[in-house]
């Protein structure tokens, strides 16, 4: 049969730079890389070697299978031949590549994946620090304030300028502050007066 279009759509599937299409119909023949002749899997060295499974292929009569693989070894190589029937023309698309070779494709891409991920932690942990540096030193310089407040240092102020909360209670807080040193200074008076 003429397999011209089968060649020109296997030469021009972009699968893998490390896979083989391979096209295998009823009768065990293939059609495979450089797809310029057909001939029968027994010919190609890597499909002899799991002939079973080549004929088990053949064998499911056009049943609809995809996506079903086959782990080997050839020539010390651990290989994978997904295989997938293609529905009412008894043929079988193969892909055979390297076992190794997907993986490393794998890590290669888990490897980008990882470094995002610590880049992601990396800023999160800079705007966690960062949210709690810009929360913990207003309460910081509140307390501090309140402290020497306690000990007597009546000319303590807190020295926050911003419009958010805590500039807010510095404000109240100064304001509350200068009230009681005021109301401290007039009792402080009216006693003098009435002890002369």
């Amino acid at each position: 049969y003429n397999t011209t279009f089968l060649q020109s759509i296997a030469s021009n599937t972009k699968v893998d730079k490390y896979a083989n299409v391979i096209i295998l119909d009823s009768k065990g023949n293939v059609l495979a890389y450089p797809y310029t002749y057909v001939n029968s899997y027994k010919q190609n060295n890597e499909l002899n070697s799991i002939d079973s499974q080549i004929d088990e292929i053949i064998g499911s009569d056009g049943d609809s299978v995809k996506g079903e693989y086959i782990k080997f070894k050839y020539d010390g190589n651990d290989k994978i031949l997904n295989y997938s029937n293609v529905s009412n023309c008894g043929m079988t698309v193969l892909g055979l590549t390297f076992e190794d070779t997907i993986f490393n494709e794998i890590d290669s891409g888990m490897m980008g994946i990882r470094a995002i991920i610590f880049l992601i932690l990396l800023i999160l942990i800079v705007a966690i620090v960062y949210v709690l540096q810009r929360i913990l030193k207003p309460i910081d310089t509140i307390v501090r304030v309140i402290n020497k407040k306690q000990n007597g240092d009546i000319s303590a102020k807190m020295d926050l300028k911003s419009d958010d909360e805590f500039g807010i209670i510095a404000h109240a807080f100064n304001t509350m502050f200068n009230d009681v040193f005021e109301n401290e200074q007039r009792y402080r008076t009216i006693v003098e007066m009435t002890n002369n």
